[in-house]
């Protein structure tokens, strides 16, 4: 794979991002026909679509989700839904509850290279400079991508420390107290918390081992002291805050940004953060680009976004013919919402009218870019968005595994269900992601008798959440880790709050899919938190 120098990008980014509205539609009205007569030759699509070559034709055509995909590939087989060679693989935990594959070809690769490299050009990184890779391993898409830029751009002397687990972040650290003349970090935002805080908060990360050793490995107190000096041998915090105190610019990924930028701006006063968003299956398609503005610039150099009401993209999983009408995004105005639907190239697959599940606020339709390149400024615009969460975190219905993000790692009422299993104690459970600096958990318990022990009964709710298993994320333990994972034990009567709740809705008629109330909730703050315990349970935290 061949790289690019500055100048080399300079000429990409004119040619390929900086151009009117009407160039965009002209490009996408073209790469339309070339998309779905390509996607044709797939089952997943033989059946569904038909050759377009508008965006008004494309809006005729139904959604394809990846329960669709799934199914289709599970029919046929890999080797058959696939249209070329495979040159990676990526998944993670989907909304079936399965893992959510995707395939890549050679093509498919670069073009998303290309794509990350333009837009990491226009924030200021340039080939050459060193840059530390905190992103994850394989089968993770993030470590992967992110390596290949780096590649691609040049930057000789960068290094990756793909990250699992705490383990892994204990080897990262050793090897950065090597590393001089750091000048990028590209690292989910609760790695840049972490660092920042074990580098400059005296006797953090020591607490952390030391509890860790007691708790997860049962190492007596006296003895974890020295467990912490031989497993911490190494790694040298003072250097690793005085190398990243010089660093110049961060990209972030996996989840907000907003939550950490209190203390980040304090570790790292130097450092210009950028979120960037993407996915498996569309790898980067937004970033923030202006940091004068609190949004996401859409990044439509070769995918088309358009948005659909939640509920409408719900009913086409009930009936896969059924025709979501969308908002293409020329037509999008300020203040719009909806879930993101993306159509996309694909070598090896592309994607016609994916619900990506994500619903996205529309904050300006033509929001005007700067960007500084070797021939002088150039101005052009994007749409720029805001991703307001999970499409099941804001739709009353039953799916089949609902889902939320903690800490950058996403989490499934399965796990829960899973963990809490064995105990025939449990009769409810419901869980709360509370924003925050970081956000913390609330796992609140609605026993089926009163505990004998509440402690205890806490204690083992705890050690359900938190075993070190491959089917469980760490989110549990990551918060527990930070002190951020709460488990909240209701008196068993609380149960009636539940099930008035599911009276009501059988009053309304509702479907029984429908009947029981949401597992998971996202509060925006502790005061909402505390309203919302206070008038559901009459329960003040």
């Amino acid at each position: 794979m061949a790289g690019k120098n500055g100048p080399q990008l300079d000429e990409e980014i004119i040619r390929q991002l900086a151009v009117p509205y009407e160039r965009y539609r002209m490009r996408h009205e073209a790469l339309l026909r070339e998309i779905t007569t390509y996607a044709l030759s797939s089952p997943i699509y033989a059946d569904r679509i038909r050759p377009v070559s508008t965006l008004e034709e494309l809006g005729e055509l139904p959604l394809t989700s990846y329960e669709h995909i799934l199914e289709c590939t599970e029919r046929e087989g890999v080797d058959k839904v696939l249209l070329a060679p495979v040159e990676q693989a990526f998944h993670t935990s989907g909304s079936t509850g399965k893992p959510k594959r995707f395939h890549y070809g050679k093509e498919d690769v670069q073009r998303i290279v290309d794509e990350y490299a333009m837009v990491s050009r226009i924030i200021g990184i340039n080939p050459g400079q060193k840059a530390w890779n905190l992103g994850g391993p394989l089968p993770d898409i993030s470590g992967y991508f992110l390596t290949k830029v780096g590649e691609f751009m040049d930057m000789k002397g960068s290094f990756s420390t793909l990250l699992k687990d705490d383990k892994d972040l204990i080897n990262a650290l050793r090897r950065a107290s090597s590393e001089k003349n750091i000048e990028i970090l590209a690292s989910p935002a609760l790695i840049l918390y972490l660092i920042g805080r074990m580098s400059h908060e005296l006797g953090f990360l020591s607490g952390l081992v030391e509890d860790k050793a007691v708790r997860s490995y049962h190492v007596p107190k006296p003895l974890a002291k020295l467990v912490r000096k031989v497993y911490l041998r190494g790694v040298d915090l003072d250097f690793i805050k005085e190398t990243t105190l010089n660093a110049k610019t961060a990209i972030s990924y996996a989840e907000p940004l907003n939550p950490y930028m209190g203390e980040l701006s304090k570790w790292y006063p130097q450092l210009k953060i950028y979120d960037f968003y993407g996915s498996t299956e569309n790898p980067i398609m937004a970033a923030q680009i202006d940091q004068s503005v609190n949004g996401l610039s859409m990044i439509i150099n070769t995918i088309i976004p358009e948005i659909a009401p939640p509920e409408e993209v719900h009913k086409c999983k009930s009936d896969p013919r059924y025709v979501v009408k969308g908002i293409m995004w020329p037509d999008w105005k300020e203040g719009m919402v909806g879930e993101l639907i993306i159509t996309r190239p694909g070598q090896c697959l592309p994607l016609v009218r994916y619900p990506t599940g994500d619903v996205i606020q529309v904050l300006d339709p033509a929001h005007e870019i700067r960007y500084q390149s070797k021939d002088g400024l150039v101005t052009f615009e994007l749409p720029l968005i805001r991703v307001l969460g999970r499409s099941v975190e804001t739709l009353d219905f039953d799916a089949k595994d609902e889902s939320g993000n903690f800490l950058g790692m996403k989490f499934y009422s399965r796990y829960v269900n899973e963990a809490l299993h064995k105990s025939s104690n449990v009769r409810w459970w419901e869980m709360y992601n509370i924003k925050g600096s970081p956000a913390r958990l609330a796992v609140v318990v609605v026993p089926e008798r009163e505990p004998a022990d509440v402690k205890r009964f806490k204690a083992e709710i705890v050690r359900r959440l938190t075993e070190e298993r491959s089917d469980i994320p760490h989110s549990f333990q990551t918060a527990n880790d930070l002190g951020k994972l709460e488990v909240i034990v209701l008196p068993s009567s609380a149960y009636d709050a539940i099930q008035a709740e599911i009276d009501r809705r059988i009053r309304e008629g509702r479907s029984y899919g429908q009947l029981k109330p949401k597992h998971i909730y996202v509060m925006s703050s502790e005061e909402e938190f505390a309203r919302v315990m206070r008038e559901k349970f009459s329960y003040v935290p």
